[in-house]
C-alpha cells in the first residue's frame, strides 16, 4: 500500500507516513505533538524605543543648531539613514512577528517552518493533526 498525499501546498507535503517540509522529512510516527508559536516581539518594541529616540536626537541637533561642517557636507545622512532602516526593520519585525511550525519528539522541540502568516501554519498543523489520527485508526 502507497503512501496517501492529505496535503501539498509549495514546499510542504504531508502523507499518512511522512512531512517534508523543504528537503527535510519527518516520520509521522515520530511526531508526538504540533504546535504553533509566535516570535517574541519585545526586543523589536525595544529596538524602536532606541532607534526611534537616536533618530529623533540626530535629527534635532542636524537640523535646529546653525549649520556647521556637518550637516551642510550630508554627512548627517550617513546616520540619519542607516537609523531609520534598522528603526523601520524593527518596526516590521514588531507588527507582523513570525511564527514557528513546532514539532515536540521525544527528544526535543524543534522548529520546521516559520511564516508571517498564522493561516499558512494553521492549515499544515491541521493536515499533520489528521494524519496522525488517520495512523491511530
Amino acid at each position: 500500500m502507497g503512501e496517501r498525499i492529505l496535503y501539498s501546498e509549495g514546499s510542504v507535503i504531508v502523507s499518512d507516513a511522512l512531512v517534508r517540509i523543504g528537503s527535510s522529512s519527518y516520520a509521522l510516527a515520530n511526531i508526538g505533538s504540533v504546535n504553533i508559536s509566535r516570535q517574541t516581539t519585545g526586543a523589536a518594541w525595544l529596538g524602536i524605543f532606541f532607534f526611534g529616540a537616536l533618530e529623533l536626537a540626530v535629527c534635532n541637533y542636524a537640523f535646529s543648531s546653525p549649520k556647521d561642517e556637518l550637516v551642510s557636507s550630508g554627512n548627517v545622512y550617513w546616520i540619519i539613514v542607516p537609523v531609520g532602516l534598522l528603526l523601520l526593520s524593527c518596526l516590521v519585525n514588531a507588527i507582523r512577528p513570525r511564527y514557528y511550525l513546532m514539532f515536540r519528539t521525544s527528544s526535543s522541540d524543534q522548529k520546521v517552518f516559520e511564516s508571517r502568516d498564522y493561516s499558512d501554519l494553521g492549515s499544515i498543523k491541521y493536515a499533520i493533526e489528521q494524519a496522525i489520527i488517520s495512523r491511530s485508526k
